[in-house]
């Protein structure tokens, strides 16, 4: 059979309907649905008789009797062959031909494979060739292909109405029209969200469960989790970074260095009285510039801990603040904030909550300490905390300081594959704990079990809520010896033999909060106002709701 039985399209020269199914314009012209809904953007004119189709008088839909027909035009030109596959023409020539087509003497003839196409685009999902899951990326339309939006047919304006692609269509919409972000399909190798249209966007609705949880950066394994000195990216934590997966890293990065510290110098660690019972950890990296008046900058993420003991999902946070006072320099922060309470936790889920606090600080080279207590509230709840920083940098001086930090939802979005709020990842526990931060679990708890880790695995749960005892409040080096017998019960003076052998025994909780000068070979920074308050932490009062 002659292969001119089967039409072609009259604007790309085609198989009638081979792009998105053909359709018939009330002029009785017929063509592919997408060639046409092309020119009806444009100039709405049939191409071959000129007669206007608008949009608004005219939607284009598939003629699914003319598709049966072309089907069953298809099927008439197939030809058996002796070994029983099948071959099918079509009005397309091949210049080099099989051996046994060339024998049997049907020349012109291509063979086409009878297995599904493999590259499916959007426009043969909706002609029913196939599932939107299995649907590729598209090629997009070059700029000067739509000189209007294609849904709204506003006409692009610099500045004012920009060109944006459908990542899932590949079609030009304006900023309006596209304002919607959807992961899309596996096969198009993608694990955030993307630019769609509206009407993409109604498609992949139904279907952003399942890729939440499929293919979205949460759930996969992290690919940068060496935190050594062999990677140049754990030198320096970038106080700017932009997605939630690099928050995770530097944030495991900072907790790590805090438990090597721990480990090779205990009296500078964090003391255990501090992480004990601790209810969640604000991680950031901040970078801070002063002269008289501060400025600071800075990201990173909360984590808290769950009533089970697991950790929940973290939340991407952000941080800028003032300063006022007697000070010069610039340094790099790695700020790690010990949330005590729930309420502290709280303080946090809040889309912003401001922070006040003062610091006595100096830092000169690579590496610098310093502790702080900082009074952090919000909205909808206000509870102190207990900030560790590490500093990069020269700086020195004394001042006041405020700070606002606010929760990043897009972030959180791109991470998560999906809307979520900050409450929902830290207090809610409906969202999982993702794969992608298991490198951070393991590094807060290595830090919580730290050189103490097993007389903090001896407490009971109730003894870790409550204020500890006395005989295990953080003191000065330059408290008097009387008070050191004091602070220890008769039952530990008479198992050791006296009350001044027991005083004279290290306490695992004789921690200063401050860097003292005992560490030497790397500068330090130092909290003045700390000091004054060790002396009020035998209560431990600051620990309380």
């Amino acid at each position: 059979m002659k292969t001119e039985v089967l039409p072609c399209c009259s604007t790309c020269l085609d198989v009638l309907g081979k792009y998105g199914g053909p359709v018939t314009l009330p002029c009785g012209h017929n063509g592919c649905l997408q060639c046409m809904a092309s020119i009806q953007q444009r100039k709405a004119e049939c191409p071959l008789c000129r007669r206007p189709f608008p949009a608004s008088e005219c939607q284009l839909t598939v003629n699914h009797e003319l598709r049966r027909l072309l089907s069953l035009a298809a099927a008439l030109t197939t030809v058996e062959h002796e070994n029983g596959w099948q071959a099918v023409t079509t009005h397309q020539a091949q210049t080099t031909h099989p051996a046994e087509l060339a024998e049997s003497g049907m020349q012109g003839l291509m063979l086409v494979p009878t297995a599904p196409p493999m590259h499916l685009t959007l426009s043969g999902v909706l002609g029913g060739g196939g599932d939107l899951l299995s649907c590729e990326a598209p090629a997009w339309l070059p700029d000067s292909y739509a000189p209007s939006c294609g849904t709204c047919h506003a006409p692009f304006i610099a500045m004012r109405r920009s060109r944006h692609h459908c990542r899932l269509c590949g079609q030009i919409f304006c900023n309006r029209c596209s304002s919607h972000r959807m992961l899309l399909p596996p096969k198009f190798q993608t694990k955030l969200p993307e630019r769609v249209c509206d009407t993409c966007a109604t498609t992949l609705k139904p279907l952003q469960p399942f890729l939440a949880g499929t293919i979205s950066e949460a759930v996969r394994p992290a690919v940068h989790d060496v935190t050594d000195a062999s990677v140049l990216r754990s030198w320096l934590n970038n106080p700017f970074s932009m997605s939630l997966a690099a928050d995770i890293y530097k944030a495991t990065n900072i907790a790590r260095s805090w438990a090597a510290v721990g480990s090779t110098r205990p009296e500078k660690a964090i003391p255990p009285a501090v992480l004990q019972g601790a209810a969640g950890f604000a991680i950031l990296s901040v970078a801070k510039v002063g002269m008289g008046w501060s400025g600071a900058l800075g990201t990173g993420l909360v984590v808290a801990k769950r009533a089970d003991g697991s950790w929940s999902a973290p939340s991407s946070l952000s941080l800028w603040g003032l300063g006022w006072g007697i000070q010069f320099g610039g340094a790099l922060h790695d700020l790690l904030l010990v949330l005590k309470t729930k309420a502290a936790v709280q303080a946090f889920c809040g889309s912003m909550h401001l922070g006040l606090g003062g610091s006595t600080g100096l830092a000169v080279g690579p590496l610098g300490r310093q502790a702080e207590a900082n009074l952090r509230a919000s909205p909808t709840a206000a509870s102190l905390c207990y900030s560790y920083s590490c500093s990069r940098g020269i700086y020195a001086g004394v001042s006041l300081e405020g700070s606002v930090v606010s929760v990043r939802n897009s972030v959180n979005t791109d991470f998560y594959g999906r809307p979520v709020t900050a409450r929902q990842l830290l207090l809610d526990d409906t969202i999982a704990p993702p794969a992608a931060a298991q490198s951070l679990f393991t590094a807060l708890t290595e830090l919580l079990a730290g050189p103490c880790g097993p007389a903090l695995e001896a407490v009971s749960p109730l003894q870790r809520a409550l204020p500890p005892p006395p005989s295990q409040s953080i003191f000065t080096a330059e408290a008097s010896e009387t008070d050191d017998e004091e602070s220890i019960p008769d039952s530990e003076a008479h198992a050791d033999g006296s009350q001044q052998q027991a005083a004279s025994q290290p306490q695992p909780y004789s921690t200063h909060l401050a860097a003292t000068e005992s560490y030497t070979g790397l500068p330090y920074a130092h909290s003045s106002a700390l000091q004054d308050e060790e002396e009020q932490m035998p209560g431990m009062g600051m620990f309380d709701d």
